[in-house]
């Protein structure tokens, strides 16, 4: 064997190799978020704003929009609400496009629907430790500590429903 065939020999063998150890999933298509693991650091912003605009090309409006947009969408529901609770009594009190009579029968009607939804989920899960036999001790601490909770809320709250009826 000359050189010549010695070097497409090996250059056979070597393409074989590679080709044995590519895989498929160079056309699966990527998230249609984009930056969706990104996380709302400004750290982490930048440094896709710096992978972005490496080469001289530059963000467009809606690249801007989307790197100034928190990537967790909790964040903008958290944004929203205000953390301090009495600005919500407030905005609940003089929103004018019910009568406070109608603002009550309305919230007492969706309790009422929320509460049936409770009692069918806890209905569900007595019937399902029924069935499979399932003790207190065989609990989980946290489950039973929640289940104290629960029923001292529930306390609590036929409490202030008797002031309400009153």
């Amino acid at each position: 064997m000359n050189e010549e065939e010695i070097l497409r020999q090996y250059l056979r063998e070597e393409i074989k190799r590679i080709l044995n150890e590519m895989s498929t999933t160079g056309n699966v298509a990527g998230y249609l978020t984009p930056a969706a693991f990104r996380g709302n650091s400004e750290k982490n912003v930048a440094r896709l704003k710096k992978i972005a605009t490496q080469f001289g090309y530059e963000l467009t409006p809606i690249g801007k929009k989307q790197m100034s947009a928190p990537a967790d969408k909790m964040e903008i529901v958290k944004n929203k609400l205000n953390p301090l609770e009495e600005n919500r009594y407030y905005a609940y009190r003089n929103d004018t496009s019910k009568q406070p009579h109608q603002k009550l029968g309305n919230a007492i009607s969706e309790i009422n629907r929320q509460l049936t939804e409770i009692q069918k989920l806890i209905k569900m899960n007595a019937r399902l430790k029924n069935e499979y036999k399932i003790d207190s001790s065989k609990m989980w601490k946290r489950t039973l500590t929640g289940l104290v909770k629960l029923e001292a809320k529930l306390i609590g709250l036929a409490q202030q429903i008797r002031e309400i009826r009153n």
